[in-house]
């Protein structure tokens, strides 16, 4: 799971270090595994999705972790700044619904529905009749497959420092289930 974690959000971790042997010590223990669905093909993990209740997530950062493989100063930094960042409240979050999270699936295995099947099983595993997902405005293919699956975007917020991310609006959507809704299609 690290590593594809590490795969999928590569753009992002490696500001914390370039060295993804240190990435994946400081994540290897971080994921709640009753929290995650994953794909599995000829053995391989070719996707997962993490689902939570409200301000929780379906990781767990340890700050120790951190420290000890990124540095004190870099280590307590991107502790805190990815605590922040995973906690935060969505718009129109409620305990009472869902949330998906770090979907990622293989470079290799992308466009062909693996994360689209994830989340659907997660519709039929999991009680919420409600889903709430963040995404940015520049995951164009994501936002697509999300709109494929019957998420409908709700509301969007501009991102402060959009000339340093590259991403201009954090994007949210949110699907609800039907009466008869078994998440298959």
């Amino acid at each position: 799971m690290t590593e594809l974690f590490i795969e999928g959000f590569w753009h992002l971790l490696q500001l914390l270090s370039k060295d993804r042997n240190k990435l994946k010590a400081v994540f290897y223990h971080t994921f709640l595994l009753d929290k995650f669905f994953v794909a599995v093909e000829n053995g391989k993990m070719i996707g997962m999705v993490g689902y939570a209740e409200s301000t929780k997530s379906s990781l767990h950062l340890d700050k120790h972790e951190f420290k000890k493989h990124l540095g004190f100063f870099k280590g307590m930094l991107s502790y805190y700044i990815l605590k922040k960042e995973f906690s935060k409240i969505i718009p129109g979050m409620k305990d009472s619904i869902g949330k998906i999270e770090f979907v990622v699936v293989t470079k290799e295995q992308r466009g062909k529905g693996i994360a689209a099947k994830i989340i659907r099983h997660i519709f039929t595993e999991v009680e919420y009749q409600e889903f709430i997902l963040e995404t940015t405005d520049t995951n164009i293919p994501a936002i697509t497959a999300y709109k494929k699956i019957g998420f409908k975007e709700y509301d969007r917020l501009k991102q402060k420092y959009a000339k340093q991310s590259g991403i201009n609006y954090f994007i949210y959507l949110k699907y609800t289930k039907s009466t008869n809704d078994t998440g298959v299609t």
